[in-house]
């Protein structure tokens, strides 16, 4: 943490500043994998980054090294290091050989070659290295984007941003910084971001998506806080779900297709001219009174 205190007073004013989400998210994930690094949580080290500032201040003469010398913190690093040692034997056993654990895959070579070509083509720039999103050139973006087919759904699109993920911390637990992935995969995680943030769901299993990403998030930006309220969400959709695909073995029971607006606008067209009052032709058409008074208001 020593070396990457400037960096985390960096990424702590933008995640507090910015009001997108997207960035919000990535500011904070890279908050806890630099904390992480000096084996404390982000509370601790914006605790110790805050009491840095004020003696600081108050003296502008600190020996950094001593700052985090303490018993304490040296705890912190033996258990944090047991807890990498038991983790990366995990991933050994999942991988089966160091080398497969980083070796590139078809994605990340593609990723990784897209932006040797473009080094090629343009030169060095250092928008592969910029941070937020929304400062990367736009040339750099279409060439992540086009190096591999984008997900066309939010469900694809957190599997993706999963996998990324997994990788990541399945190298790290290697040791210090092997799990950072390379400028275009980094770039393509904040695009799939902000896919997560705003891509419209167009299915329960995009909406099952979101919610896994709603409770990523807020495990790295609000500390599971608000767990209880995606809890109840995923439990609504579920139940939405089930009584979707209840209706469904019902219409097929029964041999009716469902109806649609238009069926039912065609029946209580049918039925009027007949005599009948507004609140029978609703019970026959099996509508709500309401819709017989719009029906008629739009033949007017």
């Amino acid at each position: 943490m020593t070396a990457g205190l400037e960096t985390f007073a960096k990424v702590r004013a933008l995640h507090d500043s910015t009001t997108n989400l997207g960035e919000k998210a990535s500011a904070a994930a890279r908050m806890k994998a630099l904390a992480a690094k000096a084996g404390m949580t982000v509370d601790q080290a914006v605790s110790k980054l805050d009491t840095l500032s004020v003696t600081i201040a108050a003296s502008r003469t600190v020996n950094m090294a001593d700052f985090f010398d303490t018993p304490y913190f040296r705890e912190q690093m033996a258990r944090r290091e047991q807890e990498r040692a038991e983790r990366w034997h995990e991933v050994l056993e999942e991988y089966g050989t160091e080398e497969a654990v980083f070796e590139p895959g078809p994605m990340e070579r593609a990723l990784d070659k897209a932006a040797a070509q473009y080094a090629a083509q343009h030169g060095p720039d250092p928008g592969w290295d910029a941070f937020p999103l929304g400062k990367v050139p736009a040339a750099i973006v279409a060439t992540v984007e086009a190096a591999w087919p984008m997900p066309a759904t939010v469900r694809a699109a957190w599997e993706e941003f999963a996998f990324w993920d997994k990788l990541s911390h399945d190298r790290e637990a290697r040791g210090t910084a092997c799990g950072d992935h390379s400028p275009p995969v980094q770039i393509r995680c904040r695009i799939l971001e902000q896919m997560l943030d705003a891509a419209p769901a167009l299915s329960l299993s995009d909406l099952r998506a979101r919610v896994s990403w709603l409770a990523y998030r807020d495990e790295i930006d609000s500390h599971g806080e608000n767990r209880t309220r995606l809890v109840t969400l995923r439990a609504d959709i579920e139940r939405m779900g089930r009584r979707i695909r209840e209706q469904d073995a019902e219409t097929v029971q029964s041999g009716h297709s469902r109806r649609t607006t238009a069926d039912k606008r065609r029946d209580v067209l049918s039925l009027f001219g007949q005599g009948l009052t507004d609140r029978e032709i609703a019970r026959r058409a099996g509508v709500s009174p309401t819709t017989i008074g719009t029906i008629r208001r739009q033949q007017t």
